[in-house]
């Protein structure tokens, strides 16, 4: 199982309600939410998020059982930045705080945000404690890093 095995659901960080089917409207439970696959997940996120300067529009969750997580095939660089919906804020480097400055976000590794996202929203009801946006759908750090700033490797 990777990335693209996952479904993820589609948190509005601003109006604190799920993405509909379809990536219409929004709606209040999880019920209700739309499921989505990496790519849609991803295309969304880049057009959401292409102008978030200090917080990201909307975030993905990914919808996964223990058993899921248990098989994740391969370590998955892909690099992430976490938000946090308790803090309201992103995740720094080295899980060391919060802040309220997409500038400030620190970048994880996609393998370990989804055990963490997992961890985090177990008992989730209708909103998630952590979510996550592909480094990709962020122009604003984009520029910022590269893969090699990231890792240190190419």
């Amino acid at each position: 199982m990777n990335k693209t095995n996952i479904l993820y659901r589609i948190w509005s960080v601003r109006h604190r309600l799920w993405r509909g089917l379809h990536r219409t409207g929004f709606v209040e439970t999880l019920e209700g939410a739309g499921e989505y696959s990496w790519e849609e997940a991803l295309d969304h996120m880049v057009e959401v998020n292409s102008s978030s300067s200090e917080v990201p529009e909307e975030v993905l969750v990914p919808v996964l059982s223990e058993e899921a997580l248990d098989v994740l095939e391969t370590e998955d660089y892909t690099p992430v930045v976490i938000w946090s919906e308790e803090h309201r804020g992103v995740w720094r480097d080295n899980h060391c705080g919060y802040s309220h400055n997409l500038e400030m976000a620190g970048i994880y590794e996609l393998t370990e945000v989804l055990g963490i996202c997992h961890d985090a929203n177990l008992r989730m009801e209708d909103s998630p404690e952590e979510g996550f946006v592909p480094l990709e759908a962020l122009p604003s750090l984009q520029a910022k890093h590269s893969r090699k700033d990231i890792w240190g490797r190419v």
